[in-house]
């Protein structure tokens, strides 16, 4: 996004000095300069984006933690968002940890061999889920972090992230009704 920001504003300001002075030559280093500003813009908007949703706020349920344990397992091992699932090699019951993975090659850029010369792009999206049970107000405290691996773009990655974290957040709420 921040190219495609910096392209755009570059052919923007040469237009408006095309329109204006009429000498092309005469924009290009402001031109370069402000595209230069505004990919800086973009990519730090970007990546501020990135860390609010790869770091949400910890959440806090109304359930005993061995149960809230029980329950996102149950989600992450029954989620299927399109083929994509997630497997779990590290999970501790001891501390209440998961840790959950779903990788992916996306042939959406075979035919575009500069940007996967092997025809694909591998993606990898990792989640690490940890609860606790907090002393003072007996809640059971969630915390995730999301780690995602995709050489370019993360829409797809995003939308997986959106989905099960919607998925867990659901699953914990209704079993918290019912209790």
């Amino acid at each position: 996004m921040p190219l495609g920001v910096a392209i755009l504003t570059f052919f923007g300001v040469e237009f408006l000095v095309a329109l204006t002075i009429q000498n092309l030559e005469t924009g290009f280093f402001p031109a370069i300069i402000i595209a230069a500003v505004s990919y800086w813009v973009a990519a730090d908007t970007e990546q501020k984006l990135h860390t609010s949703l790869d770091r949400p706020a910890i959440e806090t349920y109304d359930l005993p933690v061995t149960r809230a344990y029980a329950v996102i397992k149950k989600v992450l091992k029954t989620f299927r968002y399109g083929e994509r699932g997630w497997r779990m090699p590290h999970d501790e019951k001891n501390s209440y940890s998961i840790t959950a993975i779903s990788e992916w090659k996306d042939y959406s850029m075979k035919d575009y061999k500069i940007v996967a010369p092997e025809g694909y792009l591998f993606r990898q999206v990792i989640l690490q889920i940890a609860l606790r049970r907090n002393s003072q107000t007996k809640l059971t405290e969630l915390g995730m972090k999301w780690t995602i691996e995709s050489p370019i773009g993360r829409g797809e990655c995003n939308e997986l992230q959106t989905y099960t974290t919607n998925a867990i957040r659901k699953a914990l709420k209704e079993i918290e009704s019912k209790e």
